[in-house]
């Protein structure tokens, strides 16, 4: 097993000795650049991070003679861990979770000194930051207000993205929804739909009913209606179902469904309104991606 193989393969189907082929990689200086940066997007799936593994990410990210590109891909690996470990999904006694509290804190303490260091190459401040947020902490709310109110694009887009893992950016979220720098709008839909932030239905409907070239940004609006708006998803959605572009139809299948989850929990006597007739070719099934 190698890791061009392992990148074929399902996580859930990896062998055994899977984490061990990642980390022999990732701790290859002379290993081709490119199988070390498969290496380190792989070493982050929860199917297969352990101490060993995110030590050695962690590694990465703070090595200065690594490649700047590969100490991004390091620090966004594990921003997923940090996730799961900050909403509690191992507190239970019959899960064991893959990493120790001491290596977690490792992990947060380590993305904190990099996003803070301003020698660091910017790409690599602006990961390890996005990576941080997914457990936040009492200094995210500053840096991520630094980095919206800079005259730099690309730190704007971290923030915006930032602000879909925190309280206390709906206004800045909205804001940016009426931008016309399309990086900007495509992050603050996706945050809307992390927030559930009701006040964005609005522009989330807008950009579903008269999409333009930009299926990103469709794709993350319908993604975003099931929770921005759970009560109107089917029917905004449902024009969607019948497209030829399967994958958008799956995405509004899926949007349907857990908006209708959602729907349940607040109102288990909820009746459906019909749903909308398509208004755009790419509402009527002639779109692709």
């Amino acid at each position: 097993m190698n890791v061009e193989k392992l990148a074929q393969t399902p996580a859930r189907e990896w062998p055994s000795e899977a984490d061990a082929v990642l980390l022999q990689r990732l701790q290859d200086q002379d290993a081709d650049p490119s199988q070390r940066m498969m290496a380190a997007e792989m070493a982050g799936s929860l199917s297969v991070l352990n101490d060993d593994l995110a030590r050695a990410l962690a590694g990465l990210i703070r090595n200065p003679d690594e490649p700047d590109e590969l100490r991004a891909t390091a620090a966004i690996a594990l921003g997923p861990i940090l996730e799961d470990l900050d909403m509690g999904f191992y507190d239970d006694d019959l899960t064991e979770a893959p990493v120790s509290p001491e290596t977690g804190q490792m992990v947060r303490d380590t993305l904190h000194q990099i996003h803070q260091d301003e020698g660091a190459p910017k790409e690599v401040r602006r990961r390890a930051l996005e990576a941080s947020v997914r457990a936040s902490q009492e200094w995210h709310a500053e840096a991520v207000g630094e980095a919206y109110r800079s005259d730099d694009l690309d730190w704007q887009v971290t923030a915006v993205f930032c602000m879909g893992h925190l309280p206390g950016f709906d206004t800045e979220i909205l804001e940016s929804l009426e931008s016309d720098e399309p990086r900007l709008r495509f992050e603050a839909v996706q945050a809307a739909g992390h927030r559930s932030l009701a006040d964005a239905w609005p522009h989330i409907r807008g950009i579903i009913r008269a999409p333009d070239d930009d299926l990103d940004l469709l794709f993350a609006a319908i993604e975003a209606a099931a929770s921005v708006r759970p009560e109107e998803a089917e029917a905004t959605l449902s024009p969607f179902l019948d497209s030829d572009d399967e994958e958008l139809a799956e995405m509004a299948h899926a949007a349907i469904e857990f908006a209708g989850v959602l729907r349940e929990d607040a109102d288990p006597d909820y009746a459906p309104t019909e749903p909308e007739p398509p208004t755009t070719a790419l509402g009527n099934g002639s779109g692709g991606r």
